[in-house]
């Protein structure tokens, strides 16, 4: 598997007003002990070279 991320530095403002929309909505899919479900999607692909 091989994956590609492009990482940088959040300002503390930019962090605060996700996390708040964040929690805004997982609020509304929250059951009643606070916990919110979590899904991912994975795609796999397989391939394998063989000798001719």
């Amino acid at each position: 598997m091989s994956g590609l991320y492009d990482l940088a530095a959040l300002s503390a403002r930019d962090v605060a007003a996700l996390r708040e929309a964040f929690l805004a909505e997982a609020a509304l899919v929250a059951d009643a002990g606070g916990v919110v479900p979590c899904v991912l999607r994975v795609h796999l692909a397989r391939a394998s070279l063989t000798a001719r």
